[in-house]
């Protein structure tokens, strides 16, 4: 199989599924064709069990036309070693890295986290305060479920040695964009992107993909992610939906009792999750067994079951103090990025 040669490394939330969305539509370019196989993350430790062989197979209806074979993982960006390895496993590849103000990204990050099922702590201030306990255990476990970098959203906002990794590897061979230039002149940055493949350019499709959304709670979405791969589980072991929902509420209640360990749920949030529950007990009984599990092909079909957490509107904004305090601290290493790169996030 031909190894891939392209990388969009991150970083997170700043238009990497964008990016990702226009080149997988370029006839010269190969990128897996859902969000659910996008991101790999094969060169991390969070790749899971996935073999050599599993992750080429990702790339395996590649044609003698696709100049490009690509993935667009943002763990990459932040974790210290993939650098290296992804260097090591194709020194010729061509990165893609693109920069969001890191104040904006992280509260972003944050949001899309909760609304995942991957973070029950709110609201992003608690969060925020939690990350340096948080950093000193590097495994992912069952309050982490997630990639390890995924819960520093400070500290993933560091963007200057993470740049200096890849440059210092793969140097001319990187290419570093602007978030905001990407919003405001979609067209330029995919000419500049295309002139670095040294591909034909094509006109940039509008399309609001990845949006943030606010959840009913942190807690209970969080639940529902574990409900979800439960569920996912038992049947993929063979376990039918019709046998696996008598005992979802056993199971609701046994999340609820490791989560109370942690954080503690309120009685709203309680009757709030057994509504929701129901819900998912409902939604499910509708489907039957027409919709198995174990034949996912989506993102849009794994995450069934989290829809019913959030709400059709995006978050809050940050709080004005929390804004000003995270520029600030950010402020030093801008000016490295800065000079290293000419991009200017301030």
């Amino acid at each position: 199989m031909r190894k891939p040669n392209l990388f969009i490394v991150g970083a997170a939330r700043s238009g990497t599924t964008s990016i990702w969305n226009y080149l997988k539509k370029h006839p010269n370019v190969f990128m897996p064709h859902d969000e659910l196989y996008k991101e790999p993350s094969y060169f991390t430790e969070y790749r899971g069990d996935k073999s050599l062989q599993g992750y080429l197979h990702l790339f395996s209806e590649a044609g003698e036309q696709n100049k490009w074979i690509g993935e667009a993982s943002v763990a990459y960006l932040t974790d210290p070693l993939s650098s290296k390895q992804i260097f090591d496993f194709n020194p010729k590849s061509k990165i893609i890295i693109i920069l969001r103000k890191p104040w904006e990204r992280a509260y972003s990050l944050y949001n899309w986290m909760v609304q995942d099922g991957y973070e029950y702590l709110a609201p992003f201030e608690k969060a925020l305060k939690a990350e340096e306990k948080r950093s000193r255990k590097l495994e992912s476990g069952w309050y982490k479920p997630n990639y390890y970098w995924g819960y520093l959203y400070y500290g993933s906002g560091l963007y200057y040695q993470q740049i200096k990794r890849f440059l210092t590897l793969f140097r001319d061979q990187v290419l570093v964009l602007n978030y905001e230039e990407l919003k405001a002149e979609p067209n330029k940055t995919c000419s500049k992107i295309c002139s670095f493949l040294e591909i034909d350019p094509f006109s940039w499709t509008n399309e609001k993909l990845n949006p943030s959304r606010a959840v009913i709670s942190a807690k209970v979405v969080f639940i529902l992610r574990k409900l979800n791969n439960f569920i996912i589980y038992r049947n993929n072991q063979g376990q039918s939906l019709r046998k696996i929902l008598p005992i979802l509420e056993k199971r609701f209640k046994k999340l609820e009792k490791k989560l109370s360990r942690a954080v503690e749920l309120n009685k709203d949030e309680i009757i709030l999750g057994k509504d929701i529950l129901y819900q998912v007990i409902s939604c499910l009984s509708s489907l039957g067994d027409e919709f198995p599990f174990r034949s996912i092909t989506c993102k849009k079909q794994r995450d069934l079951i989290l829809a019913l957490g959030q709400k059709n509107e995006p978050p809050p904004p940050m709080e004005p103090d929390t804004m000003l305090k995270l520029k600030q601290d950010y402020l030093s290493d801008l000016k490295k990025v800065y000079e290293l790169t000419g991009i200017d996030l301030q």
